[in-house]
């Protein structure tokens, strides 16, 4: 619920949310800024605390945001969905990875789930991941950083990861990209 007598310091409302420049923040009321669930971009807490980061002149990549759902096992995204790339008629790709395959997962007792990429066969950009398993709430931060970066999925498959460990998932999902 947003308070009242925001009209009267010049702050517009769009759709019971304060209207701000996507770029600044700011409302439209000059020197007035609004960040987080008040401004409805994305309703979540790590969102909130970019968009605060980028009122204070940091440079953050408000486009690529991960959520997480945390069931059991853990659900975690960030980009776009396959759905939403059909719905867009974006050519992708997409490759698997089965943590009952995952050496650390089978030591964990927790086999249940997958590493899901989508990408685009042009030039190999990650379009958007979804991770379903344990611990796919860490996991998912190496997709948003190589998605940050406008990295390619090869860039995940030339990267050593430690072994035993979950993230090779995503490894063996990267490496069927060819």
């Amino acid at each position: 619920v947003l308070p009242e007598g925001l009209d009267l310091a010049g702050v517009e409302l769009d759709r019971k949310a304060i209207r701000v420049d996507r770029t600044t923040m700011e409302t439209s009321a000059s020197g007035v800024y609004a960040i987080g669930d008040v401004n409805a971009i994305c309703m979540l807490a790590h969102a909130a605390s970019a968009q605060g980061r980028r009122v204070l002149g940091e440079e953050v990549n408000l486009d690529v945001i991960p959520s997480v759902v945390f069931t059991h096992p853990e659900l975690a995204m960030v980009g776009a969905s396959e759905q939403q790339l059909k719905d867009a008629e974006v050519e992708y790709k997409s490759v698997k990875s089965l943590f009952r395959g995952n050496g650390k997962a089978v030591s964990m007792n927790e086999t249940s789930g997958m590493v899901k990429l989508l990408y685009s066969p042009a030039d190999g950009q990650i379009l958007g991941c979804a991770i379903m398993g344990p611990h796919a709430a860490d996991m998912i931060e190496e997709v948003a950083v190589a998605m940050t970066n406008c990295l390619p999925v090869a860039a995940i498959a030339q990267t050593i990861h430690p072994h035993p460990t979950l993230c090779e998932a995503l490894l063996t999902a990267a490496m069927q990209v060819r």
